[in-house]
């Protein structure tokens, strides 16, 4: 298990910075996921950690030694590329034993590593393949071999499921979170996909515009999102935001107003203009007036199988409400919706930041 220390670390392409002294410590053992919309940097930060992209300032390192300024193959990594990046005149066996080759491992520790690894992965009947004779699932299978044959003690994944169908995809993250467990190394994985990084992760980096805009455990993330845009870019819909207006301990939308007194401010803010933040599933919807609640206007409804998504109109502000699907079909045009205080989120409408 390698920990794995970065320090304001720089990286510019010509006028463009793509990392803005970014700093991340990354405890041995751990399952880190950089999360991220595309241009944000987060596979940009992993090429450094690689040492396959140079920084301009900054300083990598794994436990005690700095590795800044060495080479990709003498940082002890194993990598797994979003295209595979397997030799297609090689069978996956020659695929996986290649890295050993070119370090000069014997014909026994070859065999010895890919027979590990191969078990490990169930692609044992695999190994006498070529890349064109296997699944895009099986393919990527081989690839995580290659990189677990080297014994490294990090791994990095580079979107290495953005190539799969949904089904493969659910099944390559179970053998993945699977693999993590039974190996114990530091897993660094790179992702545009917030299902990915929730059901992986121990902790999340969401990454916008070339800085950490918050890390932590997946719970803390969707829960208390430390900016707007990490409230809107993780949760499938995203967080519903409404302009409202702070006063003492109460929240006023329109005519609209909720008590706030069991809210956790950061520090007191002044009274105001805000943004509120509500998930679809802290929104309760009654088909009647009930104690607590505020009349709204059901404007379109989502069946989705296991839940449905009611859009809703709250004095001309939309917002989201998820329901069992046996009430969706019976509610009216007018509803009465009430918001669960620990749901509750509160920014700062300039600046982003949660209060």
């Amino acid at each position: 298990m390698t920990r794995v220390r970065i320090e304001n670390l720089v990286r510019s392409y010509g006028t463009v910075q793509v990392l803005k002294d970014v700093s991340l410590d990354i405890t041995p053992g751990e399952f880190l996921v950089l999360l991220g919309p595309s241009g944000c940097g987060k596979s940009t930060l992993l090429s450094a950690i690689a040492g396959l992209d140079e920084v301009q300032s900054g300083r990598i390192h794994f436990d005690d030694r700095d590795v800044t300024a060495l080479e990709p193959n003498e940082r002890e990594i194993g990598m797994v590329f979003q295209s595979y990046a397997l030799y297609p005149t090689m069978t996956a066996r020659a695929n996986m034993a290649f890295a050993l080759r070119v370090s000069g491992a014997t014909k026994a520790q070859m065999e010895e590593r890919v027979t590990w690894a191969a078990n490990l992965l169930q692609i044992t009947h695999l190994l006498d393949r070529k890349p064109g004779q296997l699944s895009g699932g099986q393919r990527q299978r081989v690839a995580i071999g290659r990189a677990l044959v080297r014994q490294a003690r990090l791994f990095l994944f580079d979107e290495p499921l953005s190539n799969l169908d949904a089904k493969l995809r659910n099944e390559m993250r179970a053998e993945i979170k699977s693999l993590h467990e039974r190996l114990g190394a530091t897993f660094i994985f790179v992702t545009h996909d917030q299902i990915e990084a929730m059901t992986l992760a121990t902790r999340v980096a969401v990454m916008s515009g070339g800085i950490i805009q918050q890390i932590g455990t997946p719970e803390d993330i969707y829960r208390r999102p430390a900016t707007r845009f990490v409230a809107d870019f993780v949760g499938s819909p995203a967080m519903s935001f409404l302009d409202a207006t702070l006063a003492d301990q109460t929240l006023d939308i329109g005519p609209a107003r909720i008590d706030l007194s069991a809210y956790a401010f950061a520090k007191p803010p002044a009274p105001g203009p805000v943004t509120f933040g509500i998930r679809p599933e802290r929104v309760s919807v009654h088909p009647e007036v009930t104690l607590g609640t505020h009349p709204a206007r059901l404007t379109a409804r989502e069946p989705m199988g296991a839940d449905t998504l009611l859009w809703l109109d709250l004095h001309g502000q939309r917002l989201s409400a998820r329901v069992p699907p046996e009430i969706g079909p019976a509610l009216q045009d007018t509803v009465h919706i009430g918001f669960d205080p620990a749901g509750i989120s509160l920014f700062d409408p300039k600046s982003g930041l949660r209060l």
